[in-house]
Order: structure tokens, then C-alpha cells, then sequence
């Protein structure tokens, strides 16, 4: 997952700029205040509300019909073949599966 790799870069982040914490003066103090505040509402959103979002409304959210007309991950592989053996003879990618494609977006 990706929570972990959020949950760092926020901890070091927050790590480099504590020693604006500690200055004594007033604008290196309010200037902690805001990263502190936009590394912590980035991290949240990041950790809590996009995947929620993209839960409800990502990728995975088509309704009933559209499941039906999209193709699967299978489908989509073995549909394309390469051209047979004699056409591409002396090609440098020489593919032993015919049905090995790289994935293009529907």
C-alpha cells in the first residue's frame, strides 16, 4: 500500500523543518506553523480521503452495463496476435507467445 511511503515522507519532512521550531524568532516559528499544517492536511488527505474518493468514483466505480462492455485484463491480451513467424523473420523481438501484447488503454 501506500500508506506507509505517506506516513514517511510526512515524519521526515516534518523531521528537516523542526528547526524552525525552535528559533527564536517569531517568522521562522510561523513559518514551521504552515509546512507543519500543510504536510499534515496533505498526509491525511493522502492517507484517508483519496482513497475514499477514488473508492466511490475511481476507475473500479462503473456501473452494471459498462462492466459488461468493457473488455477484461485477459481478453485484452490474447484478442491482439502479432504477425505470424514469416512476415517479421529477422525481427530482433522475437515473441514465442502469440498472444503477448502490451496493454492499450479501451
Amino acid at each position: 500500500g501506500l500508506g506507509l511511503p505517506i506516513v514517511q515522507g510526512a515524519i521526515s519532512t516534518i523531521l528537516g523543518v523542526i528547526g524552525l521550531m525552535i528559533a527564536p524568532s517569531y517568522i521562522f516559528i510561523t513559518f514551521f506553523k504552515m509546512v507543519f499544517l500543510v504536510i499534515l492536511l496533505g498526509a491525511v488527505h493522502g492517507l484517508f480521503l483519496l482513497p475514499v474518493l477514488l473508492s466511490i468514483f475511481g476507475p473500479g466505480s462503473c456501473s452494471k452495463n459498462e462492466k459488461k462492455r468493457l473488455k477484461t485484463p485477459a481478453s485484452s491480451y490474447l484478442s491482439d496476435t502479432l504477425p505470424s513467424k514469416d512476415k517479421r523473420k529477422g525481427h530482433m523481438f522475437d515473441f514465442p507467445e502469440a498472444g503477448l501484447r502490451i496493454p492499450r488503454p479501451a
